[in-house]
């Protein structure tokens, strides 16, 4: 796997950059040992940072690489002692690499005062001083939780832009979410909610899902990807709605590749990639991830990009495939697709009435919000239709804007308004279908936003700043999409 993901050229100044990963590998060690000897617990975590350590000591891309790839898997390990934080071993590839590679290029700590990362920074200080001011501890130290590694990989991805591969990183990237996709398709294939269950009931998925979330729903079956006796694509996600938005930006941005002028991915890979992983949404039956890919289609069919009747013949193939897809999901479900599309119309939970109470919350605190820990459920929203139900504002945007306000949406949008509005603006947008493909996964990430609430943890967030950063990559060598050294 590390042959295939990583190339073994050595950057310069990696002497001095390994003595300082030494110090600062055998201090960890150290505090984890004191920490194994109170609580074994922690013995599992040592072997983790060990095992992470080592790669990095023998190439530090590989780390860049791996956390890449685990953007859509969680791997539990175990919970903080006393609380409810589980370290996952993505954290600690995602830390360990961003601490390496602060020892080896200090420099690359400026990238914190660009345009690339001072909104979101913003967005992040205003959120956590809004959630000390509420005196909500766990709520804020959740947000934390859930964001600094999305953060910390977008940074990682900045500082890393010239000395790594982007062709391959993202064909790691894709391989990750094309395993998903098999993954939801065999969940699909089975289909017998009890087996599902047993499942996860089992101790392997709590390797997989957060236990602390999977026990009261396995309690009380409660899960969005059961519909009349059977069970769709979940992937590793406990809500379908989630795995489904991340399918469709995933295959957006396959076929947005498989459409460059410039070879720098194989057309017929990116063309098996994208159909698969369309395939994925599709078998959720979720509306969501089926808008969603609609939105990535369409800002692919509707590109700028220039390339004759050859260009127009690949993208009316993309509407081809994907609408022979659909067609042939809703002839296997027929009359059942529709009813699943519309089962929560007119329930009193359903976005239809939860949206607009929330929308009032929102415009009660316009500026900055409630902090993480704004209202949430029957009980602390006052809404209640004979039943104490716990629910969310199921849309990324009231979502940002409860946690910090107007303000706190308008950085976030920022970001990436900067980041596309550059890109556009640049060479890179008429060099191969790299610029293509970002904007389409863009799109279709933010229309899924529109449904469900998919920002702050890397499994959600990971994919729209992975796309971010590959920008910032692109703008800097005008879009060849190569590997190149970093002079500043």
């Amino acid at each position: 796997m590390t042959s295939f993901i990583a190339s073994r050229e050595i950057a310069s100044g990696v002497g001095a950059g390994r003595n300082g990963r030494l110090a600062f590998v055998l201090l960890g060690f150290a505090l984890l040992a004191l920490l194994s000897a109170s609580a074994p617990d922690f013995l599992l975590l040592l072997a983790a940072v060990l095992v992470v350590s080592a790669i990095g000591w023998i190439e530090l891309r590989v780390l860049v690489y791996l956390a890449v790839f685990m953007i859509p898997w969680q791997i539990y390990m175990m919970n903080v002692p006393g609380s409810t934080y589980t370290f996952r071993l993505e954290d600690v590839i995602v830390g360990l690499a961003t601490l390496f590679t602060l020892g080896q290029n200090p420099r690359a700590a400026k990238l914190l005062l660009t345009g690339w990362m001072i909104p979101i920074l913003l967005f992040i200080a205003i959120a956590i001083g809004m959630g000390i001011l509420q005196g909500d501890a766990y709520a804020t130290g959740k947000f934390i939780a859930d964001w600094w590694p999305t953060v910390a990989l977008y940074w990682l991805l900045l500082a890393w832009k010239g000395k790594i591969d982007w062709a391959r990183l993202t064909l790691v990237l894709l391989l990750s979410f094309c395993l998903e996709a098999l993954l939801g398709i065999l969940q699909t294939v089975v289909g017998d909610p009890d087996f599902i269950v047993s499942v996860l009931r089992s101790p392997v998925a709590e390797i997989f899902f957060d236990r602390d979330v999977l026990s009261p729903r396995v309690a009380e079956s409660s899960f969005n990807f059961f519909w009349r006796d059977r069970a769709f694509a979940f992937g590793t996600y406990l809500a379908a709605t989630g795995f489904a938005v991340v399918l469709a930006g995933s295959a957006a941005i396959a076929w947005g590749l498989a459409l460059g002028r410039k070879r720098t991915f194989q057309p017929a890979l990116m063309w098996l990639a994208g159909t698969m992983l369309f395939c994925g949404c599709l078998l959720t039956l979720k509306r969501t991830g089926i808008l969603a890919a609609l939105g990535g289609i369409l800002t692919i069919v509707l590109s700028r990009q220039r390339g004759g009747l050859s260009g127009l013949a690949g993208r009316l193939a993309v509407l081809v495939t994907a609408a022979l897809l659909t067609l042939g999901l809703a002839h296997w479900k027929d009359a059942e697709l529709g009813d699943r599309i519309s089962d929560q119309s007119g329930s009193a939970y359903s976005r239809e009435f939860i949206l607009p109470m929330y929308l009032g919350l929102a415009f009660a605190r316009p500026v900055f919000g409630y902090g993480p820990g704004y209202p949430m459920g029957s009980e602390k929203t006052g809404y209640w239709e004979g039943t104490d139900y716990d629910f969310g504002p199921e849309n990324s945007y009231l979502h940002l804007t409860l946690t910090a306000g107007l303000l706190g949406l308008s950085l976030f949008l920022l970001q990436f308004f900067y980041g596309l509005s550059r890109l556009w603006a640049s060479p890179a947008a008429s060099c191969g279908g790299e610029a293509q493909a970002i904007s389409a996964g863009l799109a279709a990430f933010a229309i899924g936003g529109m449904f469900v609430v998919a920002v702050g943890d890397l499994k959600a967030c990971g994919p729209p700043f992975f796309l971010l950063a590959w920008a910032h990559h692109l703008i800097g060598q005008g879009g060849t999409g190569g590997k190149h050294r970093v002079t500043s």
